[in-house]
């Protein structure tokens, strides 16, 4: 049986993290920029309800 160094361990925690970040570098803008095209035909508090309970059903199963 062959065990994980934990180099490999280390190596793997920080690809993961770099590709977690760089998903939220890219949603953030993209949440960003649909709120802005969608503002022309919504009310700012609709689109700030509806931003927020999106985020906390994605964030609620974690």
């Amino acid at each position: 049986m062959k065990t994980a160094s934990p180099d490999s361990a280390t190596h793997s925690r920080l690809t993961q993290g770099v590709i977690l970040m760089t998903v939220t570098m890219l949603t953030i803008p993209l949440v960003d920029g649909l709120a802005k095209h969608l503002s022309v035909s919504y009310s700012p508090l609709f689109l700030s309800w509806a931003r927020y309970a999106v985020a906390c059903l994605i964030v609620l199963p974690f």
